[in-house]
């Protein structure tokens, strides 16, 4: 039984690799001076807190790419949940476009 569990976390780990690797290199390094995009995520006990958490992300994203114009693009998700020691958590997903 612990061997089924082995190889099924060896193949997620495999994918997630992968997946890794691909994103890594179909990803721009250095930017064009055109505008991309930079999606981040937070999570905190209001809807605000995780929505500025997840614009932070992005931005620290966007920062190491040396892209210092920021702009939401659209408007951030945000998803709540019920935690039984922690009460509902709310997690968030914003979107921003970011130019040199």
């Amino acid at each position: 039984m612990r061997k089924t569990s082995y190889r099924k976390l060896r193949a997620v780990l495999i994918g997630f690799g992968t997946a890794m690797v691909l994103s890594t290199v179909t990803s721009p390094v250095a930017g064009t001076g055109a505008a991309d995009m930079f999606t981040g995520g937070g999570f905190g006990p209001t809807a605000q807190t995780a929505v500025q958490a997840a614009i932070w992300d992005a931005e620290n994203s966007a920062y190491s790419s040396q892209m210092y114009s920021c702009q939401l693009a659209g408007e951030p998700l945000i998803f709540s949940r019920r935690h039984p020691y922690r009460g509902t958590t709310f997690n968030a997903e914003a979107t921003l476009n970011c130019s040199r």
